[in-house]
């Protein structure tokens, strides 16, 4: 909604740095990944290879974040058949 927009924008120019806002659009697509449902027409393989490409990216520039639970969630997919 509208509203939550303009909260959010706001709550970004006033507690997250630049280079953080420039990261969220990276984030919220291994986030929008991570919850991705398994389906029998899922392809895990492909959405693992997906992720662990995206938090590659992500841990290169950010070698800080923690990330090790979502790389053992798509490393499972990984390996699911």
């Amino acid at each position: 909604s509208v509203g939550v927009e303009f909260v959010w924008e706001r709550f970004q120019k006033s507690f997250l740095s630049r280079r953080a806002v420039e990261k969220l659009p990276l984030i919220e697509r291994i986030q929008k990944l991570a919850e991705h449902r398994l389906t029998p027409r899922s392809k895990p393989a492909e959405l693992a290879t997906k992720g662990l490409a995206l938090l590659d990216q992500l841990k290169a520039s950010e070698p800080q974040l923690r990330i090790e639970k979502l790389v053992c969630r798509f490393q499972e997919w990984a390996s699911a058949i």
